[in-house]
This record gives C-alpha cells, structure tokens and sequence, in this order.
C-alpha cells in the first residue's frame, strides 16, 4: 500500500527503469534524426555559432529553428528508408481501399441494392447517351425526329429556379 509522500519498491523501480532508459518508447529514426545528427543539436550549433550574426530577438530565434527543422525534414524525406517506408504506406492505403470497396459491394449485394460498379456503368451509358444526343441535335437529325422534346425542355433548371 502506497502512503501519502512515501513510494513503495515497485514505483521505485519504475522510476528507475524510466531513467535507465528501459520500458520507454524507442526514439523514431525519422523524426529524430537526420544523416546521424539530431535536430537539436544542429539547431545548437547554429544558434552558438560564433561566425553568424548574433541572434537578438525571438523572431530570428524562430527563425533559424525553422531553417533547421526544414532542412533536416527534407533531409529525412530523402533517405532511402524513409522512401520505402512511404511506398509501403502508399501500397497498403490503396489495398486496404480495394477491399473496402469488395466489402461494400458485397453487402449491397446482400442487400439488393445497386453496387458501385453498376452505377458507374449507369454513369457512363447516361454520359455516352447525352453525348450521341448532342451530336445528333448538333447534325439536326434530332428535330425532324416526331415527339422528340426542345434542347430547353430537356435542360435542367439553375439553381436560382426554384
């Protein structure tokens, strides 16, 4: 039982292994590091140069921790593992769409109800048919046609018509 201001063995312990460095997440190489240097410690050496120009405000402060943290990101970007890792998470978003979409097709077969596919093909026979119709009307043919509506009947009203 742990008292008020006292701490038992086992949250001594875990203190202790939390100092060692044991039980705590790895650092990520890619957020860290960059050509085996930290960000910090690049931004250190920038802002202790004695070569620059004194840094007297915040905004240049500011400043330079963004140059650093710039370069360094697109340093990480560059490597080759971090290209992988991107292609792989690129890959694997895709496949995991594919299958989302064979799950949903699945149940709106189940469930009789139109699938994805069938409306794009729906979608692209209503497109191909409003096409022909344009190139028929554009040629006349359309008007000599009996019982065929107006180009303005058939247009649908703007959204200020309502």
């Amino acid at each position: 039982m742990r008292r008020y201001g006292h701490s038992t063995a086992r949250s001594s312990r875990r203190r202790s292994s939390a100092r060692s460095g044991r039980g705590t997440l790895p650092h990520s190489r890619y957020s860290c590091t960059a050509h085996g240097t930290r960000p910090s410690k690049r931004f250190l050496r920038e802002i202790n140069d004695t070569q620059g120009t004194p840094i007297t405000t915040w905004r240049e402060l500011t400043d330079v921790w963004v140059k650093v943290a710039n370069e360094t990101l697109l340093a990480t970007h560059r490597t080759p593992e971090f290209l992988e890792a991107q292609r792989r998470l690129t890959r694997s978003g895709a496949e995991c769409r594919l299958q989302e979409r064979e799950v949903a097709e699945a149940f709106c077969e189940m469930q009789q109800m139109p699938t994805r596919t069938e409306m794009d093909e729906v979608q692209r026979e209503v497109y191909e048919l409003r096409r022909r119709l344009r190139a028929l009307e554009k040629s006349g043919m359309a008007a000599a046609a009996p019982g065929t509506p107006s180009p303005k009947a058939t247009k649908k009203p703007g959204r200020g018509a309502r």
